[in-house]
């Protein structure tokens, strides 16, 4: 069975005990220390085990960045010999030592409540900047408020300011949108200051490929603080 779904069905095993994960673990620990000749492993096996595990992990990492180690044609076939399991038995890994960043990240969160939903389009792009932030990509993460940024200002001006957004200078194309909304005061002076942060942060990492942990956040506190400012503030977040 896949790594994932043997961690997952441990935890489901745990909820339906009513117990934690840590008491199944110390279960299944007694039992091998119990009649340990049934679990020998030899050393052999183990560093045999470690360097299958460290190949695989080089395998999937080749396949989310540029790889001088390997060529696209032996990722591809080494990845057909593997099968789905090592594949999932290596993510699995990597993806639970990220979670205590996940974790830390989250706290450091506030909910955004608004009265009126934004599109689809600002909606999603607003999701990933935040999954991009919490797995510790803040340069995406700051790249895509931007473009949040933009189109949320894109669909309420005509909306809620009456601007006809086609009649307006292309130059230089969020500032306008950003300064056409503090004209037609959607959005409060200190939030047009903000609006503008996210435009040149944004702009900084796109260009430069680069931005800090601290800076994604503030981002994405300002993004929600404009969204709240256009959509205003839902009575349960009040």
């Amino acid at each position: 069975m896949a790594t994932s779904r043997e961690i997952l069905k441990a935890i489901d095993l745990a909820d339906k005990f009513g117990t934690s994960l840590d008491v199944v673990l110390d279960l299944g620990t007694s039992a091998i220390l119990g009649d340990p000749e049934d679990f020998a492993v030899s050393d052999e096996e183990i560093e045999e085990w470690r360097k299958t595990i460290h190949f695989i992990e080089n395998i999937v990492k080749a396949k989310q960045q540029p790889s001088r180690e390997f060529s696209p044609d032996a990722i591809e076939k080494i990845g057909e010999i593997l099968g789905e399991d090592w594949v999932d038995e290596c993510l699995t890994r990597l993806e639970l030592k990220m979670v205590p960043g996940i974790v830390r990240r989250w706290r450091a969160l506030k909910a955004i409540g608004l009265a009126t939903l934004p599109s689809t389009k600002v909606t999603d792009y607003l999701r990933q900047a935040i999954n991009c932030y919490l797995h510790g990509l803040p340069t995406a993460a700051s790249i895509l408020c931007r473009s949040v940024l933009q189109f949320s200002l894109e669909e309420s001006l005509p909306t809620l300011g009456g601007i006809d957004i086609s009649k307006l200078d292309k130059k230089d194309w969020l500032k306008t949108l950003i300064d056409s909304a503090g004209t037609e005061n959607l959005l409060a002076v200190r939030i047009v200051r903000k609006a503008h942060n996210i435009r040149i942060v944004g702009n900084k990492a796109a260009h430069r490929n680069v931005c800090e942990e601290s800076k994604a956040l503030t981002l994405i506190r300002d993004t929600a603080e404009v969204l709240t400012c256009l959509y205003g503030v839902s009575k349960l977040a009040r």
